[in-house]
């Protein structure tokens, strides 16, 4: 998964993110944490998010594992159920914009989620990452930064 990120993201936007990276963090054990928010679909119309957490989790285990990738750093997920409803994903929102520890990424899950997140993120300079591929609110959107690879929008 490190190999794929490394490889689908563009120059800038990997410089931009580790300046934001770098200036959010903070020390842990030696090693600062950079915080990722994400909303996940546990429950409700499309459950998805049971088989995304794990997936999320274990790409952020391996990149934290690994002593190429930011080395000074510890990926920690934070995570909420957006039960696939844009009116419960609001509120969730601005709890993750809003209460420390400051996030750097947003992962949503479903559809109707994902466009709420991709105009709300712009608002932050947040980066917005989709692990389902294309979607209505950030394809072809000039106000999202978004790069669409295989299987994943960044």
């Amino acid at each position: 998964m490190a190999w794929l990120l490394r490889r689908t993201l563009p120059r800038f936007s990997l410089t931009l993110t580790l300046t934001v990276l770098l200036s959010c963090s903070r020390p842990v054990l030696g090693k600062k944490k950079l915080y990722i928010g994400a909303l996940f679909p546990m429950s409700g119309g499309w459950p998805g998010g049971q088989a995304c957490l794990p997936a999320a989790q274990m790409a952020l285990d391996l990149v934290n594992s690994r002593t190429d990738i930011l080395p000074d750093y510890e990926l920690e997920l934070i995570h909420y159920d957006s039960m696939c409803d844009p009116g419960e994903a609001t509120k969730l929102l601005y709890d993750l914009l809003y209460t420390e520890p400051i996030k750097i990424v947003l992962m949503p899950g479903c559809s109707s989620v994902s466009t709420l997140v991709a105009e709300a993120a712009r608002m932050w300079n947040l980066i917005v990452a989709q692990p389902f591929g294309e979607d209505a609110g950030v394809k072809g959107n000039k106000r999202v930064h978004s790069v669409k690879t295989s299987s994943w929008t960044v």
